[in-house]
């Protein structure tokens, strides 16, 4: 088991007609996590997610 980390992702997805796709999008995602130690045998875990 982990004493601590740390994760962040950052997804960006598009798409357009003149792109020869059927529709116009455009998605941007973000991810963060934490983990870390607490003591001997306890642990904390934090996650936020957003998107637009």
């Amino acid at each position: 088991m982990p004493h601590w980390g740390d994760k962040q992702s950052l997804t960006l997805e598009a798409a357009d007609p003149a792109w020869l796709s059927d529709i116009s999008l455009l998605r941007l995602q973000g991810r963060s996590a934490w983990i870390r130690s607490l003591n001997k045998n306890h642990r904390g875990l934090l996650r936020v997610d957003g998107g637009a």
